[in-house]
């Protein structure tokens, strides 16, 4: 046999087993280049491109993929409305999901569902991005796990906006709308680590963010829940917190029907808000404790600026208050942790600049200038059956310069039985509704 023959033959051998050996050896290395399977990419990324409720590309059917996948699934939303005739799927993947619009946004138009969740996700880690849900007879999103991110957000005409239920820990949500519902956030009792931050709320009938537990907070358990830099317009209620730690800093409330915040029993902080043109107090406070109020800026609110009742150890410093009902009002309280009402600039009020009824608090170091009736007045509080209580404050370095009268009043405040006065002060005459402002402060008593 000729060399030139073996050469022939076996060269091509050769080189067919050297390549052999290389793909071998580099088997392991090229799996990971592999493109994934038609079945692999659709565990990791699902494409909505129906906008019907039912069928293939649907957003139900994506749901149901994420469902059964054993990886954290991607759902990306290519349509921009889709008609829902029923709640969709719980969204259960515990791997975690993310549902996106693809472009732009999606409405999930919901007035067609009769009952239930539109979004149930128990999920953990769930991110939700450029959804509107418009209509939905309950809840818009029911979020039952931790970890979840919800930004660029619309949630509109819904009975609750975002419902987050008891033991969900660390929930951020951001630069989101809540406009018209009945609530926007309901946030349960036991929860940990919510942050509100960035959104707009309005025109909601009931309260813009609501929680409600059936006791304190327990010092050092939990986070308080943030609500930060957030603008509240037109609601009801912006805030209600009874029970809950909170942290409200950077916020504007315009216009609210009731109050911008309802406080009871909470440990709070409220500071740098601006709160104008509500028709009750800008800050409506009972049963505070060891809370903190300071730096905001309030006016134009109809009733008045702050109501604090039955506090103890609270400070009201640093406030900007002008051009309300009232300035600052302050209903009973703590002998023993007396509260602090200290360095507040309370100028031009319809009513007095400070009222104290029944309290002993600190009174110090603020300007009150320009009011309409007194500048500070203290009164003792008179109840049908009980023991007439004396406003027995500290006062000291206080300016008292331009209102109805500089000296301080000494009178007292007897609740009211019967007859309601009905108006409200001059200033709010352009409003619909007034309210009075004694009206709201004797209804507590």
């Amino acid at each position: 046999m000729s060399r030139r023959f073996l050469s022939r033959r076996m060269g091509p051998a050769w080189i067919a087993a050297i390549l052999a050996g290389i793909l071998a050896a580099a088997a392991p290395w090229l799996e990971r280049l592999r493109p994934l399977s038609i079945g692999e990419r659709t565990a990791s990324e699902v494409h909505v491109t129906s906008g019907e409720d039912r069928g293939i590309g649907s957003l139900r059917e994506a749901i149901f993929l994420a469902d059964r996948a054993d990886r954290r699934v991607r759902i990306l939303i290519q349509v921009p409305l889709i008609r829902l005739g029923d709640p969709l799927p719980p969204i259960i993947n515990p791997k975690g999901v993310s549902i996106e619009a693809g472009a732009g946004s999606v409405r999930l138009d919901a007035t067609g569902v009769t009952a239930g969740a539109v979004l149930d996700v128990s999920a953990p880690e769930t991110l939700i991005s450029g959804v509107e849900v418009y209509g939905a007879p309950e809840q818009a999103i029911l979020l039952r796990n931790g970890g979840a991110r919800l930004t660029n957000v619309s949630l509109r005409k819904s009975q609750t906006g975002i419902y987050v239920v008891d033991g969900v820990a660390d929930l951020t949500v951001s630069q989101s709308l809540f406009d018209g519902n009945a609530v926007g956030i309901h946030v349960d009792s036991r929860t940990d680590g919510i942050r509100l931050v960035d959104n707009r709320f309005q025109a909601h009938s009931n309260a813009a963010i609501w929680s409600v537990a059936p006791d304190g907070p327990d010092p050092g358990s939990s986070a308080p829940i943030v609500i930060v830099g957030n603008r509240f317009d037109r609601d009801r209620v912006s805030v209600v917190l009874i029970n809950a730690a909170a942290r409200l800093e950077r916020n504007t409330f315009v216009g609210a029907r009731t109050a911008a915040m309802l406080l009871n029993g909470a440990a709070a902080i409220v500071r740098n808000n601006h709160i104008r043109s509500g028709l009750g107090f800008g800050i409506s406070a009972e049963s505070l404790d060891h809370s903190v109020i300071s730096d905001n800026e309030i006016d134009h609110n109809c009733a008045g600026g702050i109501l604090v009742r039955n506090a103890q150890d609270t400070l009201v410093v640093s406030n900007r208050l002008y051009t309300n009902g009232y300035g600052i009002v302050m209903v009973l309280g703590a002998v023993r942790s007396p509260n602090t009402v200290a360095d507040n600039l309370i100028v031009r009020h319809v009513e007095d600049g400070l009222y104290i009824i029944g309290a002993s608090p600190r009174i110090q170091r603020n300007r009150l200038m320009q009011n309409r009736r007194a500048g500070l007045r203290l009164s003792s509080l008179l109840s049908v059956g009980t023991p007439a209580v004396a406003s027995e404050p500290f006062v000291e370095a206080n300016l008292l310069e331009g209102n109805g009268t500089d000296v301080p009043v000494l009178d007292s405040f007897r609740t009211l039985t019967g007859a309601e006065p009905s108006g409200g002060p001059p200033d709010c005459a352009w409003r619909l509704d007034p309210i009075e402002p004694r009206q709201q402060i004797a209804r507590s008593q």
